[in-house]
């Protein structure tokens, strides 16, 4: 069921020959009902191959949701697609990194690119569970999300940056070279001073 919160896009397949005329976006390969989806360099959709990945954007959302384009919303063409960007959709998951309970966040899945499992740690997640999926009785299932993309905090993990340092240890260096940096700038004002 549709609902006004639930907003989705519509996209066609690269070299269509619509995206380039009424700013529909475009997807490149493969993308599945129901498979989360990411940008790749080229400003295209695609679907997501990493867990935690910066550029995980929505699910691929089938017919649900509410969708408008500048020139109206025409027949759905071959190859189209519906791009989930808000609301609730339903999304294909694994018990990867253990049962998903409601509430919990999801990323893509290290083993089924497309798939969601649950987040475990920081990191950019699609949105949240509103069912629960143990993986006992099918590998995949499907259910329900709110599609949220964000990246999350997790709580059980210090914030670090990829060489380790934790989130106070930052904050205090960023204060040294903006000091260091309010030194710099007042020296080269001198300098350019006595040039001139």
């Amino acid at each position: 069921m549709n609902s006004a919160a639930d907003f989705s896009e519509l996209i066609l397949p690269v070299g269509s020959g619509i995206e380039a005329h009424d700013g529909t976006a475009a997807y490149e390969g493969e993308i599945g009902f129901s498979e989360i989806i990411s940008i790749n360099d080229n400003g295209h959709y695609v679907r997501c191959q990493t867990p935690y990945d910066d550029r995980i954007s929505g699910i691929e959302s089938g017919n649900r949701g509410l969708y408008d384009l500048s020139q109206g919303s025409p027949e759905r063409a071959a190859g189209q697609r519906q791009f989930g960007a808000l609301g609730h959709v339903k999304l294909k998951v694994l018990a990867e990194n253990g049962p998903i309970k409601p509430g919990d966040f999801l990323t893509c899945s290290g083993s089924q690119p497309g798939a969601g499992m649950r987040a475990t740690r920081t990191g950019r997640v699609v949105g949240i569970a509103k069912q629960a999926f143990d993986g006992e009785q099918e590998k995949v299932g499907l259910i329900e999300v709110f599609v949220n993309p964000h990246t999350w905090l997790a709580d059980s993990s210090p914030v670090t940056d990829a060489i380790g340092n934790d989130v106070e240890s930052l904050k205090r260096e960023l204060l040294v070279l903006k000091a260091e940096n309010t030194k710099l700038w007042a020296r080269l004002n001198d300098i350019e001073k006595l040039i001139n």
